[in-house]
């Protein structure tokens, strides 16, 4: 009996020490970040030091530029989901894409809102019916030309910043206010259509919203357009 005893608690401590080990491994992910080939010098640093120290800060995490005969702008990132995602936040304040180049996108589609304003004031003050008409035309297809421009901005920075994350989170740093709840609302409808098809009633949504640093005043803005969203959910 002692003998049968021993056996079977030993192969219980076994199968104990198993669930251990599969209950806390991390999820793999793999995550795709567009990166300017103009950059990739940066990611890869002086002899392959910069994509080194950033495997070795973050353990289990492979990254994948492709060669210059390639014309794809993707790297791959795949790993720990907590390392990967850190590894990619790394690489973007690298290369800085969080900041110049899509400051600059944001730079061009204000030129044309100040161009489109512009000829619809002289649109206003003219007097000849028909250049007035000609200047409102004008005006209304540069005036859609901005807002296509920042939606294009809008969707790239979204797509870099939430590279790799899962539904129930999003990070809205870098959205104007409309655009941020505009994100939130479509990826409400997505989760709310799940969780019908589920029969589910609990929803779960991280959304990172910023502190405001970026915006007029140091004021957070985002947030309470999402909060006041939430609450009427």
């Amino acid at each position: 009996f002692s003998v049968s005893f021993l056996i079977f608690s030993f192969f219980a401590w076994i199968f104990d020490r198993i669930l251990v080990v599969l209950g806390t491994r991390e999820e793999t992910i793999e995550i795709s970040l567009n990166v300017p080939k103009k950059l990739v010098g940066k990611v890869i640093g002086k002899n392959g030091g910069t994509i080194e120290e950033i495997k070795l800060d973050y353990p289990g995490v492979s990254i994948i530029i492709p060669d210059r005969s390639d014309p794809s702008e993707t790297i791959s990132i795949s790993g720990p989901r907590e390392n990967a995602e850190r590894a990619k936040r790394r690489i973007i304040d690298i290369c800085d894409l969080g900041d110049s180049e899509f400051e600059e996108m944001r730079k061009n589609a204000r030129a044309l809102t100040h161009k489109a304003n512009a000829l619809f004031k002289a649109a206003k003050a003219t007097s000849s019916r028909e250049e007035k008409r000609k200047l409102y035309t004008k005006a209304r297809q540069i005036s859609n030309e901005a807002k296509l421009a920042n939606l294009k901005t809008a969707n790239e920075i979204f797509q870099c910043r939430n590279s790799g994350y899962e539904q129930d989170k999003m990070d809205l740093h870098g959205l104007f206010v409309k655009e941020a709840v505009s994100k939130v609302e479509d990826r409400l409808e997505i989760l709310e259509e799940d969780l019908s098809k589920r029969n589910m009633n609990l929803l779960r949504l991280l959304i990172i919203t910023g502190s405001g640093h970026h915006s007029e005043g140091k004021k957070a803005r985002i947030k309470p357009e999402i909060c006041a969203l939430l609450s009427h959910r």
